[in-house]
């Protein structure tokens, strides 16, 4: 009894840990924003990518400045589409989306944001996932 609570303890610790640790350690400040978490969904042999930013004390992003993801090749991608969640006062996380072929995935991403880059990964395989299924990303590790 007693080594099935101690798992137990040691699992809702993992889990707490998991949910609550950021997305990166150490984002870069002239980014003004931190990424919360990535969305990587399939469609056929392409993939779209969603990447969720949070703003640092109320800055915004400058859309005069390059907006891009910059693959480990160095190629840039242009935003697809660009969404924002919350109320009409407050829009609390701004949603880039990205389109991206499986080449993209060859290496780290990073985006290129206001004065700053911010890491989205850094993994260099392939999400592995069926045609229009998604998974969630809450590190850079993947």
């Amino acid at each position: 009894m007693k080594f099935l609570l101690l798992a137990l303890v040691v699992s809702v610790l993992f889990a707490g840990w998991q949910w609550l640790r950021p997305y990166e350690w150490s984002p870069d400040s002239g980014a003004d924003h931190h990424v919360t978490r990535c969305l990587v969904e399939r469609s056929h042999s392409n993939y779209w990518l969603r990447i969720f930013l949070r703003s640092n004390e109320g800055e915004e992003i400058d859309f005069m400045k390059p907006l891009q993801l910059v693959t480990a090749d160095g190629r840039t991608h242009a935003i697809a589409e660009l969404d924002r969640e919350g109320s009409e006062r407050a829009i609390d996380t701004i949603v880039l989306r990205f389109w991206l072929e499986e080449k993209d995935f060859a290496g780290p991403l990073s985006l290129q944001i206001n004065d700053g880059k911010l890491s989205i990964r850094s993994g260099d395989t392939l999400p592995r996932m069926a045609d229009g299924a998604f998974r969630v990303f809450n590190s850079t590790r993947w």
